[in-house]
């Protein structure tokens, strides 16, 4: 893992993003940082050891990129499409996703801890061991997935389908349900309490 650079702002807590030598909240010139990443996150084959605490993101089409060990924590991601990237590593804890596309990834440790997940689609992804506790899930798609040994503890999955995935030994406890679909899954071979 990359080391994280402390913000230049005297006082300042929080990490120096990716490119720059503070935060996000003390860049100078926010729209222009934005642009320039966007095209940096464009272009690159690979994503790799970048701090993007707390940027917002949309319409980034992200799709068969390898993304290893970044973290996007607290960051507004709307539209994205990761469609058929390897991820490993990435942690999106804290952060709020609207619309966005992970179909098809294979992904191994994706921390959404916290995060708030509206109208996301998560198809035929190969996930082991990802990290959704405490998340709020509206109008999901895992339909197809492999969830082994993931994390939904104390989360909140509201109209979310979980059709035909394997859920061994995926932990579900202390979730609150609501019109969560689970037709054709191995539902036995999860964690309810």
């Amino acid at each position: 893992m990359f080391p994280l650079q402390p913000c230049a702002v005297a006082g300042c807590d929080r990490p120096a993003v990716f490119r720059l030598a503070t935060c996000l909240p003390h860049a100078g010139e926010p729209a222009a940082y934005r642009r320039e990443l966007e095209e940096y996150l464009r272009s690159a084959e690979r994503i790799s050891e970048l701090n993007l605490d707390g940027v917002e993101l949309s319409g980034l089409d992200l799709s068969g990129k390898r993304i290893r060990c970044c973290t996007l924590s607290r960051a507004r991601l709307e539209r994205l499409r990761f469609d058929g990237c390897h991820i490993r590593l990435l942690y999106l804890d804290f952060a709020s996703l609207t619309e966005c596309s992970f179909a098809d990834c294979q992904i191994n440790c994706l921390v959404l801890g916290g995060a708030e997940l509206s109208g996301c689609s998560f198809r035929a992804a190969t996930m082991p061991r990802c990290n959704f506790a405490g998340a709020r899930c509206r109008d999901l798609s895992f339909d197809g997935s492999d969830l082994y040994a993931s994390r939904f503890t104390g989360a909140s999955l509201d109209n979310c389908s979980f059709r035909d995935c394997n859920l061994k030994q995926v932990r579900f406890d202390h979730c609150t349900l609501a019109e969560v679909d689970f037709r054709a899954s191995n539902t036995e071979e999860a964690f309810f309490t």
